[in-house]
């Protein structure tokens, strides 16, 4: 037994670690007052703290898996806000393209429209050339019918 330490404390192992006064002691024994841990004490401290180890494991673990949640969450947040950009864009894109169309298709309607238009010009002038000449080769085919008339009204 060293200066300070009961006989009880000793056999039970619950020595103090503290710094006792040495008044009354030898010095020779104050190297007994350094700080010692008994093996019974430290397996009664590592019984005591493996629940809470594990509870903090669980803790850990649960807070891993909310943070998962977290990261999951922001990642379908970021994958719907990607998704209605490309909708804008393909949207808009196809706005673009159908513009686009209407007017490539004003633009065919105007020329199918004016080369129906000189088509129907052409027709017309064909037309009218023919009619002048039916009216020509008939007033002409009159002509030869008088000519021919007198020619055989002189002959009789």
């Amino acid at each position: 037994m060293g200066c300070g330490k009961s006989k009880h404390d000793v056999a039970a192992g619950n020595t103090i670690t503290r710094k006792k006064s040495d008044v009354g002691c030898n010095k020779s024994n104050y190297k007994d007052l350094e700080p010692t841990v008994n093996a019974s004490i430290l397996e009664e401290q590592k019984e005591n703290q493996i629940p809470s180890q594990e509870s903090s494991k669980e803790d850990a673990n649960v807070e891993a898996v909310e943070a998962v949640a977290v990261v999951q969450d922001a990642n379908v947040e970021a994958v719907a806000v990607v998704q209605d950009a490309n909708i804008e864009a393909v949207a808009s894109e196809q706005d673009a393209n159908v513009e686009a169309v209407a007017v490539v298709q004003d633009a065919n309607v105007e020329a199918v429209a004016s080369e129906q238009d000189a088509n129907v010009e052409a027709v017309a002038s064909e037309q009218d050339a023919n009619v002048e000449a039916v009216a020509v080769e008939a007033k002409m085919w009159r002509l030869k019918k008088k000519v021919l008339s007198r020619s055989r009204n002189q002959e009789s």
